[in-house]
């Protein structure tokens, strides 16, 4: 292997690895990676809903210390505005 490696100019340990993965799965492509992540606030849909259908104009920092007083939940405002506005809620201005 190691020769196999400086023929094709690659370190020895690429070249270990890679006869390591052939032997285990029997092929060298590369494993998968990344995938879909379930959000985060998905467990918590219902105590949003009910929060913004109780008071309308309840701000992000509020929900956020709603989640954090009720369901030990600590995420980020980015986060609550994400899942809002997949949710629908969103805040409208009045004109």
């Amino acid at each position: 292997m190691r020769g196999a490696a400086a023929r094709f100019a690659v370190s020895a340990s690429s070249a270990i690895k890679l006869m390591a993965r052939v032997r285990a799965t029997g092929s060298a492509a590369p494993a998968r990676y990344g995938g879909h992540r379930r959000p985060v606030l998905a467990p918590h849909e219902d105590m949003l809903r009910r929060l913004v259908d109780e008071k309308p104009d309840i701000t992000l920092a509020e929900i956020q210390a709603e989640l954090t007083r009720q369901r030990s939940v600590a995420v980020c405002l980015a986060t609550i505005h994400t899942h809002l506005r997949r949710l629908g809620l969103r805040h409208k201005k009045r004109a």
